[in-house]
């Protein structure tokens, strides 16, 4: 896992989810009339041109150095992975590059390929191909973002003019549904090593095979794809010639231009900005059930944070009706966990029992009070920090924070960060430093809640500060090496019921993944796949 935070537009967004289909009518967005959809009309007609916002500027077009929203929602429209998760439907997994999937022995998974599959220059798609695009994840000089995802991968052998197989050193319940997502991207081998590190630069540009080709990218202004006329997969041919992305990252500039046309269509809309643009004739705003999770990252390494009782205090002293309403226009929902419904992709009476059976995180003051003076009282200082300047929603929740545990007894400090910093304050120690817990926008890598809770393993990642938990530890490893759904699911909720018991993160609030689309404009998925599914080619005139 990795961090996951948009400091400058809204909070998030997610993976596909458990509800159906609608037409997309228009939510009334804080008023608590959210329609729940995956999907919108679909695209009839051909567009020359669309223009699509990001949240900023990507930082590279190689998969490897792309972990985060705006590189994969452009990555994902150029590039194929070897399946695909569908929009409608987050437990299926389709074929894309592979066009089958088999799994003869525990630690073996084979892939034959589709051999109609080319490049953007008509090359086509070889196992040598993808060996190398999965094994640069192996790298270590890559410092790949999706490096967990192979830590078990001992070699990836051509075994067919059109078959690779990938051998684990342990059984990995998640790798193949990982292929579904932007590890399992493909790239043009020869390409990649003539290009070297300018490969995914404005100048090195991109090699793969998806129904779009990389165009042109100025840097500060903006970055077009192509259509690709000869897109191997017939079913996600392309209806708009041009998509130019901006990278407006200010949300009320964002949202004045979706509104006077400038920008036709984005993803991750300003909380803020939800109301205007939802009754706006100019367009219609869709939203999502997604596994994104406001939370709070407990990072203290002393103190009253320290104490499970003061963490509950604080998680039951949340006013999250309040936050919904004020911070997130009402396009959010409470939760008790970090894995949402939305993240239940096999075995779900299985999770939704054990959901139910978790300790409820409404706000109950008496009970958090009780907590504090169990814990002794504590009045030392307790500093939250947050994105500062990136969103008035942002400030919003952290007063909500700081006034109710104010009334449970805590001594609470805010800590805003400038934006352009804060991001380094996953991995910069020294910006931890004095800091007790911090806010996030996560989303797990994959549809399943293993995926999320597997970071609390000792040793899994920094960002659970020396988290240490037996139960936690040997339940997610034992569900990891587990093939059969409902035996891993009830591995991955015995260690759910221990995480929400310790709460080395509190949970707040899942958010909705936000869409608006110009009325000229129809047919992008509304589910939260934009980072790993060609979401573009969907585009079209309505």
């Amino acid at each position: 896992m990795h961090k996951r935070i948009l400091t400058t537009l809204a909070g998030v967004t997610t993976v596909a989810l458990l509800a159906g289909c609608s037409s997309g009518q228009r939510p009334q967005a804080g008023a608590g009339q959210i329609d729940y959809t995956t999907t919108s009309p679909a695209a009839t007609g051909h567009l020359d041109k669309v223009t699509w916002n990001l949240q900023y500027e990507p930082s590279s077009l190689d998969p490897v150095h792309s972990g985060n929203y705006a590189e994969n929602q452009v990555i994902a429209n150029l590039c194929d992975t070897l399946l695909r998760v569908p929009p409608t439907d987050a437990s299926k997994i389709d074929p894309a590059l592979a066009t089958k999937a088999s799994n003869p022995t525990p630690t073996e998974w084979v892939y034959d390929l589709n051999p109609a599959a080319k490049f953007w220059d008509g090359t086509a798609v070889t196992p040598e191909d993808v060996i190398f695009s999965l094994m640069r994840n192996k790298d270590t000089s890559l410092n790949s973002y999706y490096a967990e995802a192979f830590t078990q991968v001992k070699s990836i052998d051509k075994t067919g003019d059109h078959q690779i197989t990938v051998h684990l050193n342990t059984p990995n319940a998640e790798f193949n549904r990982a292929m579904a997502s932007p590890a399992g991207t493909v790239v043009k081998q020869a390409y990649v090593q003539a290009q070297g590190d300018k490969y995914g630069s404005p100048t090195g540009g991109a090699m793969c095979s998806g129904p779009f080709r990389f165009g042109s990218w100025t840097p500060g202004k903006d970055l077009t794809i192509q259509r690709n006329p000869n897109y191997w997969d017939n079913s996600l041919a392309p209806k708009v010639d041009n998509v130019t992305f901006t990278f407006i990252g200010d949300g009320a500039t964002l949202a004045n231009a979706l509104l006077s046309g400038q920008v036709d269509g984005s993803y991750q809309l300003p909380w803020d900005g939800l109301g205007r643009l939802s009754s706006s004739s100019v367009g219609s705003v869709y939203y999502a059930r997604s596994p994104i999770v406001f939370s709070l990252i407990i990072s203290a390494e002393s103190g009253p944070l320290k104490d499970p009782k003061i963490r509950r205090a604080l998680a039951l002293s949340l006013d999250r009706d309040g936050i919904i309403s004020n911070a997130f226009a009402g396009a959010a929902l409470p939760v008790k966990a970090l894995a949402t419904p939305q993240t239940w992709t096999y075995a779900k009476d299985v999770y939704s029992k054990a959901y139910d059976d978790l300790p409820a995180l409404t706000q109950n003051l008496d009970e958090a009070k009780k907590l504090v003076s169990e814990a002794g009282s504590p009045k030392d200082e307790i500093v939250l920090a947050y994105a500062g300047g990136a969103s008035q929603y942002v400030a919003t929740i952290f007063d909500s924070i700081q006034q109710t545990g104010k009334q449970i007894g805590l001594n609470i400090t805010l800590k805003p960060i400038p934006v352009k910093t804060y991001n380094s304050i996953f991995g910069d120690a020294s910006l931890q430093k004095g800091v007790d817990a911090f806010e996030t926008d996560w989303y797990p890598d994959l549809n399943d809640p293993l995926s999320w809770y597997g970071m609390f393993v000792k040793g899994a990642s920094s960002l659970t500060f020396g988290y240490d938990n037996p139960t936690v530890n040997s339940s997610l490893t034992e569900a990891r090496a587990t093939s059969d759904d409902t035996a891993r699911a009830q591995l991955v909720t015995k260690g759910q019921q221990q995480i929400m018991a310790d709460l080395p993160w509190i949970p707040v609030a899942e958010e909705a993944n936000t869409l608006f689309m110009n009325k000229r404009v129809t047919g992008a998925p509304v589910s939260f796949v934009q980072l790993s599914y060609p979401w573009a080619a969907l585009l079209g005139a309505r």
